[in-house]
């Protein structure tokens, strides 16, 4: 924890991780009065090694996870009070076929596996290290979206960023999920440091791509420089200042593709700090048109 006491900052040291599985459980009298949604994270932290992710400076390497008997036995509670949809907010609900398969045998232990639906997210390469008994396991367990993060279409930039995939493994995986009965969803970044037009044009190009094989939603954010992230001090060095790259607003780095919410989110953009090779506008004007390219060829944008 932070704070200013007088005219001086005080950092204080950083605590310890907890074991998520002392904090006691979630309480009925938070569940929403009405419908049958019910929101979880089960983990914190993240292993990967994104150059733009801020996710292991919060919440740490090494991942903490809640025990599947644990999580199981919260989403019976919240099934006998009427929920029965489960959205896992966590970065990576399904971050492994040993994680995944105590999810679904958990289910069927205490009589919710088919009898609910839910919806996760993880990564292309996590998944192709699942075996197909295990995906189809996860469809069969109630299983209806799958959201995965893509990122770019570009491998220069998938590289550069260390993402750990490429495209042809994400092309694999989406068609998989569409095969097995998943809806797929998709997460995108444009405005890499170095990142050309051509190198959107490519982007755009493998959404159109993803789109064939069956995707049904993707999302697009201007990239935000989160301090403390390798594309952060990337940029240090190329001489921006920390308040030129670093935006207070979330609205100024999301293009929603709902239209109503466009022009709220990118109006805000910082139209003076230009990180990639294509200027904000061109950024905002190509997000609009790639939406609605989408839209009028598969008509299905999240």
């Amino acid at each position: 924890m932070a704070f200013v006491d007088g005219e001086r900052y005080v950092v204080n040291p950083k605590g310890e991780w907890l074991d998520l599985n002392i904090i006691p459980p979630i309480d009925k009298i938070f569940f929403e009065p009405t419908g049958e949604t019910c929101y979880m994270i089960t983990s914190r932290g993240c292993p990967f090694n994104c150059s733009y992710c801020a996710s292991p400076l919060l919440c740490g390497r090494v991942v903490r996870f809640e025990s599947m008997n644990r999580v199981v036995a919260q989403m019976k509670m919240a099934y006998d009070d009427g929920k029965r949809f489960f959205h896992f907010l966590d970065d990576q609900f399904l971050i492994s076929e040993k994680r995944a398969r105590e999810f679904f045998e958990g289910l069927k232990n205490v009589g919710l596996y088919g009898r609910i639906t839910w919806r996760a997210m993880t990564r292309v390469d996590v998944l192709l290290r699942m075996s197909e008994e295990t995906l189809y396991a996860l469809k069969e367990s109630g299983g209806t979206t799958i959201a995965i993060g893509i990122e770019s279409g570009c491998n220069r930039i998938l590289k550069m960023t260390h993402k750990g995939s490429d495209n042809s493994m994400a092309k694999v995986m989406v068609k998989k999920l569409v095969n097995l009965g998943f809806i797929v969803k998709a997460f995108f970044i444009l405005g890499f440091p170095t990142e050309t037009y051509r190198e959107i044009q490519e982007t755009r190009n493998f959404i159109m791509e993803l789109g064939k094989l069956g995707l049904s939603y993707f999302n697009v954010a201007i990239l935000r420089p989160y301090p403390g992230t390798e594309v952060y001090y990337q940029l240090l060095g190329q001489g921006y200042r920390p308040e030129e790259i670093f935006y207070e607003d979330i609205r100024d780095n999301i293009v929603a593709p709902d239209k109503k919410y466009i022009h709220g989110y990118y109006n805000y953009l910082n139209r003076q700090v230009q990180i990639s090779a294509v200027s904000n506008d061109e950024l905002r004007r190509f997000i609009s048109d790639m939406i609605q390219e989408f839209d009028d060829c598969f008509g299905r944008v999240d």
